[in-house]
């Protein structure tokens, strides 16, 4: 297992013919048979050798989290907070949570389709979401190319 930190590519990385790291990225987990990254999607995926992977496992932003629109566009830490959680606050906000859902959907779509060209055929998908974006994801999916098998 490898260290988590920062590495832009590297001889664990994303890297093109030449050994030239592609992107950054963050490696949470590097085994003999699988690797975990944690990065922007649309950043990473594009760079990402033609059926280099088997699956895709993904928990994306679920861009939720509230009723009215103020509360969905919170921080993802205040919105998505446990308030009997112990121990410090150690969550941080990343970006891509606050979207409508049609912008959420057609972002999916984009990103959905940049893993299907990197996922070898007959490879597979595996994401998560929130109930109130069931309806949004499978319509991402199947607009990044993918067939939706069922919940």
């Amino acid at each position: 297992m490898t260290t988590p930190g920062r590495h832009g590519g590297g001889p664990d990385g994303v890297v093109d013919s030449k050994g030239t790291p592609v992107c950054d990225y963050m490696t949470v987990s590097d085994e003999d048979s699988w690797t975990l990254w944690s990065g922007d999607a649309l950043d990473l995926l594009r760079r990402v050798p033609e059926g280099s992977v088997s699956a895709v496992i993904t928990d994306p932003p679920y861009s939720s989290g509230g009723t009215h629109s103020t509360t969905r566009k919170a921080p993802p830490r205040l919105k998505y907070h446990a308030t009997d959680a112990p121990g410090p606050d150690t969550r941080v906000d990343y970006t891509g949570d606050n979207r409508d859902q049609r912008s959420w959907a057609h972002w999916c779509a984009l990103w959905l389709g940049q893993a299907l060209r990197a996922t070898e055929p007959g490879g597979v998908l595996a994401m998560t979401c929130d109930w109130r974006q069931l309806p949004a994801a499978t319509d991402a999916l199947q607009a990044g190319g993918w067939v939706w098998r069922g919940w």
